[in-house]
């Protein structure tokens, strides 16, 4: 488990994101995470893509493309991250229940190299339930990929 920190980032591959991530195996879709430590309401998420994740497996056979709803789980699983990372003394993990403004500008296919940046927007308490709002994107060689303007999730102990 490597927790690597350059001066003011924090830098989790992926033993240390099973930490903030119920996810496991494939689903554990991230490779790693940068955290800064001074920006406290963003992250970077990098993610390699395989001809052999399963993600492509019959997707566009030939021409294997990554689905539009695997980009918006990249872009998740980095805010419960960042969730975790703002808020750690909050137990539990949060999950998605609903978003707004998704946009698919460029194909993503295997053996791309992504970037996922989210962002914090806010926290609300509603019928006693944390809620977190952010938003993020994916970025294909420096270039917008995808987006969506706000994700809105309930922490679940």
């Amino acid at each position: 488990m490597e927790m690597e920190k350059e001066s003011s980032r924090i830098v989790l591959d992926r033993d240390r994101l099973e930490y903030y991530l119920p996810h496991r195996d494939w689903a554990l879709a991230l490779d790693s995470v940068t955290y800064d430590l001074e920006i406290k309401d963003r992250l970077t998420a990098i993610k390699k893509l395989s001809a052999t994740d399963p993600y492509f497996k019959g997707h566009f056979p030939g021409n294997p493309v990554l689905p539009g709803h695997w980009q918006l789980e990249l872009i998740c699983l980095a805010g419960a991250v960042l969730c975790g990372l703002m808020f750690p003394a909050q137990n539990g993990y949060p999950i998605l229940t609903s978003f707004e403004g998704m946009k698919l500008r460029r194909p993503i296919k295997p053996g791309d190299s992504i970037e996922i940046r989210v962002a914090f927007l806010r926290q609300e308490i509603i019928h006693r339930n944390t809620h977190y709002f952010l938003s993020g994107a994916i970025f294909l060689n420096g270039k917008k990929a995808s987006s969506v303007e706000e994700i809105h999730g309930v922490l679940v102990t």
